[in-house]
């Protein structure tokens, strides 16, 4: 009896452990390799952190909510600025919604899908990155 009552407390604590275990965060380049690029796609990060994949007529067919830690790699990827670093502090696109995630705002939207469109910003070798997984055209902010 001692040695089942041993046993099951040693399987107690073992389960307990295993569930206590922290998770390793994906990278935004893990993030990235994950999405579904389309033909014509264009891949935008949202001032909500919503990595988001529009089709070309503006409708979103695939999103991922960055963490402050994945927006602040993009964000090295991309050549970090004091604008993007004032529009990023403190976002966590984990606590946008999934109706605000397909749905977002015009605010959110890459300027290609506003109704007025006049600056863009270098995107370097996030852009690399992007046109050698499949040719989508990713975007940053109120870029494009």
């Amino acid at each position: 009896m001692a040695v089942r009552l041993i046993w099951a407390f040693f399987v107690f604590v073992l389960a307990a452990s295993i569930t206590a275990l922290p998770t390793k965060e994906a990278s935004y380049r893990e993030v990235l390799h994950a999405m579904d690029f389309h033909e014509d796609c264009v891949t935008h990060l949202g001032d909500d952190g919503v990595l988001r994949s529009f089709h070309p007529n503006g409708t979103v067919i695939e999103y991922q909510k960055l963490s402050p830690n994945q927006i602040g790699q993009m964000l090295d990827g991309f050549g970090r600025t004091r604008h993007l670093d004032e529009v990023y502090n403190g976002v966590n696109g984990h606590s946008v919604s999934h109706y605000q995630a397909l749905n977002p705002g015009e605010d959110l939207l890459p300027r290609r899908f506003k109704k007025s469109a006049n600056s863009t910003i270098n995107l370097g070798k996030v852009k690399a990155d992007c046109n050698r997984l499949g040719g989508c055209n990713p975007t940053i902010g109120n870029s494009f």
